[in-house]
């Protein structure tokens, strides 16, 4: 193992799909608020952040930074930390009033559902009310906050930030209805029925999945989707317990959710002579995930096996006792220019362990809709939309 170096015009539902393919999907003026840092003003900078979305202290604790990949700086040394100063504006700028909100009327007659009380669905609710719309969010758990606050642990984004600007947002007059379960609660026709003018779904990608291999038994103790192991986590400190994981740990992937899970795992071990150790189909340049994290996740202990890819989970008597894994090499790339990867025959391994973490990406539920809702859906399981992001 190494240590990484269908509805009519006037019932249409918006669907918060894939980001536009820019730099920042935001928009954001970045330098404007750099240099209103560099003047000493983080309340300025932090302004100007929160004309494009409320959550401002918790995207510069969990951002993957696509704008430090584009800045220009990187081409002479190392790109600027705009990551880093998006934090110091949003940790000591003091009260910040955006242009207006505090103008606007806390009475808001609802026109707008927001389906699902997670980043998307609370930045529709933040620009919809800032123009004088008002706003009810649906959500099925008893809080908001959705993945950012169930789905990544409170080390990298603690709750208390998060509380504060969701806080920002119930502010400016949202509504919010807890523990309505889309689909099981209420359906599109319900809202629609009520007097809503349109309905905004923003119900993310909760369902992770299993590897698939062949003979896998997902019902085996220690075997679990990187998602259900984040949200197990999160509940359980919900309720102020302490979950302890015994035995060495093996998570597959290495993308964000690989590397809470990781992260997260060398936390939880009982015994820390036992051992974290996360299996890659590619090459360290290659995963998705956040470089920093990757690096962070190899100084906390956390081992990797690049080139690695899962054959088989081992069990015995129900319970996960290792995985088989087999070496993989980089071929010739493929049309997009990345380099495929294929297995090396006869080169298979076992790891001995007790957990089996499958984090190897997410899925829409698509569960929750009735025909009646008029959803279609893509080959990829996304939610079919036009130009405008309507279905």
């Amino acid at each position: 193992a190494a240590r990484p170096v269908s509805s009519s015009s006037s019932r249409r539902a918006v669907s918060n799909g894939s980001s536009p393919l820019s730099i920042l999907p935001a928009h954001v003026e970045v330098p404007r608020y750099i240099d209103y840092i560099r003047d000493g003003r983080p309340d300025l900078a932090k302004a100007v952040l929160l004309r494009h979305y409320p959550l401002v202290g918790s995207c510069a604790r969990v951002c993957v930074r696509p704008c430090e990949k584009a800045c220009l700086r990187g081409q002479v040394d190392e790109a600027v930390s705009i990551k880093d100063l998006k934090r110091f504006a949003s940790d000591h700028a003091q009260e910040v009033s955006v242009d207006g909100t505090k103008h606007i009327c806390k009475e808001l007659k609802p026109q707008v559902a927001v389906i699902g009380a997670g980043p998307a669905g609370l930045n529709c609710a933040y620009h919809l009310l800032q123009h004088g719309i008002g706003v009810t969010i649906y959500e099925k758990e008893l809080g908001a906050g959705g993945m950012a606050r169930l789905g990544i642990p409170s080390y990298r984004l603690p709750n208390a930030v998060l509380d504060r600007e969701i806080g920002a947002v119930a502010a400016l007059g949202a509504q919010f209805k807890y523990g309505q379960t889309f689909g099981k609660d209420f359906h599109l026709d319900t809202l629609f029925d009520e007097g809503y003018k349109a309905v905004f779904l923003g119900l993310g990608c909760a369902n992770g999945q299993y590897l698939g291999l062949p003979g896998e038994d997902t019902n085996a103790q220690g075997y679990l989707k990187g998602l259900d192991f984040l949200l197990q986590l999160a509940r359980a400190q919900e309720n102020a317990q302490a979950p302890r994981l015994t035995g060495d740990v093996v998570v597959v992937g290495c993308g964000n959710v690989a590397m809470d899970c990781c992260r997260s795992a060398r936390r939880l071990l009982a015994d820390r002579q036992h051992k974290v150790i996360v299996s890659y189909r590619r090459t360290q340049a290659s995963a998705p995930a956040d470089k920093e994290e990757i690096i962070a996740a190899g100084e906390e202990g956390v081992q990797f096996e690049f080139l690695t890819a899962p054959v088989e989970i081992l069990t015995r008597d129900g319970q996960v006792c290792g995985i088989k894994l087999i070496h993989m090499r980089e071929t010739q790339p493929d049309e997009s220019g990345r380099r495929r990867v294929e297995p090396i025959e006869g080169s298979e391994f076992v790891i001995a362990c007790s957990t089996v973490i499958a984090a190897i990406g997410q899925r829409l539920d698509r569960s929750v809709f009735s025909p009646a809702d008029g959803i279609e859906f893509t080959a990829r399981g996304t939610i079919v939309v036009d130009d405008s992001m309507q279905t």
